[in-house]
């Protein structure tokens, strides 16, 4: 029998201090330790939160505690070059990255100042600050493996510093007692969400997501449903518009100024800054699903107030609140996955051979399932590095195979790892270009993959001598549309279909200050190169040759036919 979970903080402290600006104010400031899950709900620690003005629903952490869980988080993925140093000077403490960006928090004045923003955020193993290679692609014995980054290639131009004004959003930051404090919700938005894991509170534990709350759900929402205070309410509200206004990353596409104005011009600031979390939450699902609508942004889970599915949600609540637009799209998608499954009842094949052509599909980008160095892939590979190392070993041996087909039609995205090794073996050196919502920076970068799995990047992983094409429709979303938006104009690739999803940022979690979860496209915006100038891929790519009938993307020898008629 499990033991019940502590309904009571572990400690308490309350002290009176000084406010950071340093006047006679006097500020209640209380801490309690409190359980902490990080990563797994079997893994269960203690963290110490710190309330302020008698808030006890609105958690802050030490700037101590947060370089400690940044060095944490960063060590339990394996990055263990991650180095965080800490300078003090008065009321102003700056963080800075073994990579030299910093991040300065001035008590004082009230503000957080990023001198590089993207490249703070950066994993250490990144070339460059926008590199969405999220592993430094070497074994143990230091030898290139799958993917090999051409670093004497490629371009990057910082951005600006980006400054935090707290004082604009009504929020603050607290220097007393000689430490320095940060809202629990602000360090999760700026500090962890880039690469997905999250802090929340809810209101009896805290906990550390790592990319998704599912497991913890029990956890979460073992507390009972109930209102949300008007102060909590109102710093949620200001952070979510802090967070969204310098993190959204198709703010400038939907012609957004402020997330304030938007939220007003749609009428969910009233539901916002009230005190009933259902219709936060249903705020929440609309824009998601009808103001952002970019399908990257979501709707995850309730906020424990609320209560666990409380509100519609999953499809019931893409069609209850979606506007038309994404409404459509969504039929879209339905539309060609029921095509595929039509034509492929037992599933469609990842490999096929039709005539001259051979046929590689897979679904959605999986990450590596295992070590294809000990074990080389064969027709049961499900990932797709398996996939396409196993199609190149098939296709490269058959001197008949004229043309390759990848079909992306009912590709809906996943791991850009995966999506990089798919583009690399196509294009044979795959250059990966994208700008910065955020500072304004932007960076390519240039990769190759080791398809022939012998640790040597060479011209015997690419397919020169076939014809290449690429099957595309609007099921071809998020990574179903980055490959093909690169493959475009490259004088390699001809594209056929129908015009591809968008989709054109990396997705970003969030947990709100009340506890919901939700998805956004984030500040990194993946970008075609065009004269120096980088266009977002958020429109998709029209195809070469445009097929209008759905079934015939799926007869393959219907379309076999029609590349062999193709000069």
């Amino acid at each position: 029998m499990k033991r019940k979970q502590f309904l009571l903080p572990l400690a308490f402290l309350t002290v009176f201090v000084l406010n950071a600006c340093g006047n006679n104010t006097q500020i209640a400031q209380e801490s309690h330790d409190y359980p902490f899950y990080v990563n797994s709900p079997d893994n269960k620690k203690t963290i110490n939160l710190t309330f302020f003005k008698g808030q006890k629903d609105i958690p802050y952490i030490s700037l101590e505690t947060l370089k400690d869980l940044l060095e944490s988080t960063m060590a339990d993925s394996g990055e263990k070059g991650f180095a965080l140093s800490r300078t003090d000077s008065g009321q102003k403490v700056t963080f800075t990255r073994e990579n030299k960006a910093s991040a300065s928090f001035d008590f004082l004045n009230d503000n957080i100042t990023f001198s590089n923003y993207d490249l703070f955020n950066a994993l250490p193993c990144s070339k460059t600050a926008l590199d969405i290679d999220s592993s430094d692609d070497l074994d143990a014995n230091n030898q290139n493996i799958y993917l090999q980054r051409q670093n004497d290639k490629g371009f990057y131009r910082p951005g600006a510093e980006m400054v935090l004004d707290l004082k604009d959003y009504d929020l603050s930051i607290y220097y007393q007692g000689g430490k320095g404090y940060v809202p629990l919700a602000l360090a999760s938005d700026f500090f962890f969400a880039t690469y997905m894991p999250t802090l929340s509170f809810n209101g009896e534990s805290a906990f550390l997501f790592p990319g998704s709350m599912k497991e913890f759900s029990d956890i979460y929402y073992q507390v009972s449903p109930k209102a949300v205070s008007a102060e909590l309410s109102a710093f949620s509200y200001h952070e979510l518009c802090l967070t969204l206004d310098h993190l959204y990353g198709l703010k400038k596409q939907h012609g957004i100024n402020n997330f304030d104005t938007v939220f007003s011009q749609n009428g969910f600031k009233t539901d916002f800054l009230g005190t009933d979390p259902i219709k936060q939450d249903i705020a929440y699902e609309k824009l998601a699903y009808a103001v952002l609508a970019d399908f990257h942004s979501n709707f995850v889970a309730n906020s424990p107030f609320a209560g666990k599915e409380s509100t519609p949600s999953k499809q019931e609540g893409i069609t209850t609140y979606g506007s038309p637009s994404y409404l459509n799209k969504f039929a879209a998608f339905t539309k060609v996955g029921m095509a595929q499954a039509t034509a492929f009842p037992q599933g469609c094949p990842s490999y096929q051979v039709i005539g001259d052509t051979a046929y590689v599909t897979f679904n959605s980008f999986v990450g590596l399932s295992q070590d294809y160095y000990l074990t080389a892939p064969n027709e049961e590979a499900a990932d797709t590095f398996g996939i396409c190392a196993y199609a190149h070993k098939q296709i490269t041996n058959n001197s008949s195979i004229k043309n390759v087909v990848l079909d992306l039609s009912a590709n809906t995205g996943g791991e850009s790892r995966a999506a990089l090794f798919t583009l690399a073996w196509f294009l044979g050196e795959a250059s990966v270009s994208i700008q910065s919502a955020a500072t304004g920076g932007v960076a390519t970068t240039v990769y190759r993959a080791d398809l022939n799995l012998d640790h040597v990047f060479d011209e015997k992983d690419t397919l020169e001598d076939k014809n290449l094409f690429c099957l595309i429709s609007p099921m071809s979303f998020s990574s179903g549309n980055l490959v093909p938006s690169f493959f475009k104009n490259s004088g390699k690739v001809t594209l056929l279909g129908q015009n591809s999803g968008g989709g054109a940022c990396n997705i970003q979690s969030l947990v709100t200050g009340t506890g919901t979860y939700l998805t956004i496209s984030s500040q990194r915006v993946l970008s075609r190169v065009f004269n120096g100038s980088y266009y977002d891929i958020d429109q998709g790519v029209a195809p070469d040759y445009p097929i209008v009938n759905l079934n015939n993307f799926y007869d393959r020898t219907w379309l076999t036919n029609m590349i062999d008629s193709i000069k």
